[in-house]
């Protein structure tokens, strides 16, 4: 079965609700929330490139094009799970951020210039996340193995 929409929308209200209570309590006891650094961008960065570039490498090999050898089974059944759980985890990833900048907001912490930054960063997360979850489902979908189709055979019962 295919990744939907739909199947995306359960993890991020459920993350979502689960950061934004944490980061509340967090935010109560400390007045402000914690900080979401820079290296988080960076390693969002780099786990989206990385799965674009693979998604670059193997989707021709899936089609087959010409001149291209074709990913034997197991590689690509491997990718599918790598896919699937790639567009979950950014789901994930993605609404734990929005929790957190609902927290922010709730808590007016967003007032400084570093709690700015610090929103930045975070709405950084939450683009390289939907692209992470973007790139999943294509890969994804670029998996599906596609039966070719005799014109000549008749449906059977």
């Amino acid at each position: 079965k295919l990744t939907t929409w739909r199947d995306l929308l359960g993890p991020f209200f459920v993350s979502s609700a689960v950061s934004l209570a944490v980061f509340r309590v967090i935010g109560a006891l400390t007045s402000t929330v914690p900080n979401v650094p820079i290296a988080a961008v960076f390693t969002m960065l780099g786990v989206s490139v990385a799965f674009g570039i693979l998604t670059l490498v193997v989707r021709p090999r899936l089609k087959l094009s010409p001149g291209r050898e074709p990913l034997d089974s197991l590689t690509a059944g491997r990718v599918v799970a790598l896919a699937f759980a790639s567009s979950r985890a950014g789901v994930v990833i993605g609404g734990i951020f929005v929790g957190w900048l609902a927290a922010g907001w709730f808590a007016d912490a967003l007032n400084t210039p570093f709690a700015k930054t610090r929103a930045l960063h975070a709405v950084l997360c939450i683009v390289l996340s939907a692209a992470l979850v973007a790139i999943g489902v294509i890969l994804e979908r670029a998996c599906v193995v596609r039966v070719p189709r005799d014109d000549n055979d008749q449906p059977k019962a």
